[in-house]
Order: C-alpha cells, then sequence, then structure tokens
C-alpha cells in the first residue's frame, strides 16, 4: 500500500481561488476534501506496524499551522501552484521523523499542492499570486495522520489509518 504522514488543510474559499485562477492557468485540481500538508512520503510499504511503532515514539503538537500565500514551483512539464505554510507547527517533528526513518533524499519544503498545471495563459496569474503574497486563507488541522493512498479512475482516495 502507498503511504504517506500528513495532516488535512481547510481552505474556506477555495473555489473562489479556483475561479480567480481559471484563466490563467489550466491542469487538475486537487479535491478540497483531499488537501494536505505531507511531512513524510513513505511509498509502496508492505507493513504498516512497523511505521506506527516508529511514528508513536514522536511528539505531534495538535496545533493547526497557518497556510498564508501561494506560489508556483517546479519545473517545465512539471509545474504546480500551491499554498505556502507560513506557521509549521512541525519543525521539531520533522527532524525527529529524520532521526528515526532517516533524511529523505529532497530537502522538505512545506506547502499544500493545489494544482497541477497542464498550461498557462499569459502572465495574469503573477497578479493574482502577488494579490494573495501576505493574505491568510486557511490552515492545517490539528491531527496528524499515517495516510494511505489509493489510486481510481476518479482520482486519488485519502484513508487515514492511525491518527499521531
Amino acid at each position: 500500500m502507498r503511504l504517506f504522514l500528513a495532516t488535512f488543510a481547510t481552505i474556506p474559499e477555495y473555489a473562489l481561488l479556483q475561479r480567480r485562477f481559471s484563466d490563467s492557468l489550466e491542469g487538475k485540481w486537487v479535491e478540497s476534501e483531499n488537501l494536505h500538508y505531507t511531512l513524510r512520503f513513505f511509498g509502496e510499504q508492505q507493513e504498516i506496524e512497523p511505521i506506527i511503532g516508529k511514528l508513536r515514539q514522536i511528539h505531534f503538537p495538535r496545533e493547526r499551522g497557518i497556510i498564508e500565500g501561494v506560489g508556483i514551483m517546479g519545473a517545465k512539464g512539471r509545474k504546480m501552484l500551491y499554498a505556502k505554510l507560513r506557521h509549521n507547527p512541525y519543525a521539531k517533528s520533522l527532524r525527529a521523523l529524520d532521526a528515526l526513518f532517516g533524511t529523505p533524499r529532497r530537502p522538505h519544503n512545506a506547502h499544500i499542492t493545489l494544482l497541477r498545471i497542464k498550461r498557462t495563459n499569459g502572465d495574469d496569474y503573477r497578479k493574482i499570486i502577488r494579490s494573495y503574497r501576505h493574505r491568510k486563507i486557511g490552515f492545517t488541522h490539528e491531527r496528524v495522520a499515517l495516510i494511505e493512498s489509493r489510486i481510481t479512475e476518479t482520482g486519488p482516495r485519502y484513508t487515514p489509518l492511525a491518527y499521531f
């Protein structure tokens, strides 16, 4: 099973955000119920108990992260629109994850993926991004979960397996 550790996120005006970018960015928006901040991606795993056992050793604060601003990252053909996690209550938890599971190949970038971009239409999206620079747009939930990701014909299905 494909596993990751995350906290779900809420962006109250997500539909408005999608409309604002609709003329300038094309692609696949993440469904609102699937918005999340990933702390660690475990990939395909046969057994979950050893992972759960290690995760129970880590303190995950029950505190909301603050989502503020949006941006674009990635290389041509793999760009995404993302929301920035400004207040990240999990800094110590991330270090503990590294100690127990090893350092990830890529550095951790605190973000919530919003849109996988297929095409840009002009430069208007840059103005919209600037208008969100210091705007609080949402929050992460207070609990961290080990989540199974199943890819289906209608999109990914996320099932929390354990909470921490």
